[in-house]
């Protein structure tokens, strides 16, 4: 409970902080502002794609959680933005953000969070046997829990819609009957090549399924 209270706290800084960029033209913040819906891009999702074909061309702002979107915005208790986010198989979304980072990610975050935690690892395998802990995944913006990203301290889920990676093009039509526009995704960006499923060891799925057990409850999620 620390630790979440903490985390809501730094976020609730960061918000205030930025809840100017709600008026700001060419913010993904006015925009979610502007259409009055709140899209919670979690990492390995295909959340850029989604921005881009909902939004246009807006600077991106980071992976952001419900909370941290609703402070922003400053919402009202009676919230009447429509909310949504995009999930993952939890085994395929750690193998794709490890695969991310090594490749170089897109910024200096990025790389400097895989020079940190990632680099002295041999491979996949190597990390999740002797790297990954739960101090580290909160650590790295894309290995978050998925839950912390749409979750109260109840693990209540807050957004309105929540569609699956695993079925993108028949959960996008839904979405686009929910916010009454067409969405095109011309551009995926998949760097799994290979079934996860492959490269996991059982020792490896009961050590990633201890780290993220709560998104694998929530979520309905298996191997």
């Amino acid at each position: 409970m620390l630790r979440y209270l903490f985390r809501k706290y730094k976020a609730w800084k960061r918000a205030k902080r930025e809840s100017y960029k709600r008026f700001k033209s060419g913010t993904l913040l006015n925009a979610f502002h502007k259409t009055q819906t709140i899209f919670i891009h979690i990492p390995k999702t295909a959340g850029i794609s989604i921005i881009n074909a909902i939004y246009g061309n807006v600077s991106l702002s980071g992976h952001r959680s419900y909370y941290f979107n609703t402070v922003a915005l400053e919402i009202p208790f009676r919230n009447t933005y429509f909310s949504y986010a995009f999930i993952r198989n939890p085994f395929e979304r750690l193998y794709s953000s490890y695969l991310f980072l090594k490749n170089g990610g897109i910024n200096k975050h990025d790389q400097k969070a895989y020079e940190l935690y990632i680099s002295k690892y041999d491979d996949f395998e190597d990390f999740i046997l002797h790297g990954i802990n739960k101090n580290i995944i909160y650590e790295i913006i894309h290995f978050v829990p998925q839950f912390d990203y749409l979750c109260d301290f109840r693990y209540n889920i807050l957004v309105d819609y929540v569609g699956r990676f695993e079925k993108l093009d028949e959960d996008i039509k839904v979405l686009s009957k929910k916010l009454n526009m067409k969405i095109n995704l011309d551009h995926l960006n998949f760097n799994v090549k290979k079934n996860y499923q492959l490269v996991y060891t059982e020792k490896m799925i009961e050590i990633v399924s201890n780290l993220y057990s709560k998104d694998l409850e929530i979520f309905n999620y298996k191997f």
